[in-house]
């Protein structure tokens, strides 16, 4: 995965991808977020990285 693709995961993703711990998923949602913020990246609507995977870019 790009980093581009990662910084776009949500909750479910993230557990997907094995980030089991909540507070750890928190955690770096909050970072994702700032990440997109700076680098201007638009939010994905909820559920657009989920478990069923990331989508092709």
């Amino acid at each position: 995965m790009k980093w581009e693709e990662i910084v776009m995961l949500d909750d479910a993703g993230l557990e997907a991808k094995g980030v089991a711990a909540l507070g750890a998923r928190r955690k770096m949602l909050k970072t994702f977020e700032g990440i997109r913020k700076k680098m201007g990246l638009e939010t994905p609507p909820p559920g657009y990285y989920s478990s069923e995977g990331a989508r092709e870019c």
